[in-house]
């Protein structure tokens, strides 16, 4: 009977914890995604900088770097038409998030694809 009630205590807690533990990651990948998709759609100034602030309960910093650009290609008809003269610049930033909640934290990084048009003068 001891054994019983000591493997059922024993059961109980240890779903209780893996259920704790999926929770807690469920909101930590849901508030990446999200701060993610919220960077994609936001304006970056310069080459390197930082966000911060507030989302689902979490506190964000977001430090961002231009890891490479290039311009876009226009392949033409022929060798002289072709090249890097594309009405597009792409630019590739580095991002290293770090998110922290009830002093637990975790960083993640990902890349972000830019694009800024580039004026012509003609």
């Amino acid at each position: 009977m001891f054994s019983a009630v000591v493997l059922t205590t024993s059961s109980v807690r240890t779903l209780t914890l893996f259920k704790l533990k999926k929770e807690k990651y469920e909101m930590d990948y849901t508030t990446v995604l999200s701060l993610k998709a919220m960077l994609e759609n936001r304006e970056f100034q310069g080459e390197n900088g930082k966000f911060s602030g507030k989302i689902n309960g979490f506190d964000y910093t977001v430090n961002y770097k231009l890891a490479n650009q290039k311009r876009t290609y226009i392949l033409g008809d022929t060798e002289a038409s072709s090249g890097n003269f594309g009405a597009f610049n792409i630019l590739l930033y580095t991002c290293l998030l770090t998110i922290s909640k009830n002093n637990s934290y975790s960083q993640s990084s990902f890349e972000i694809l830019k694009y800024n048009k580039i004026e012509s003068h003609e």
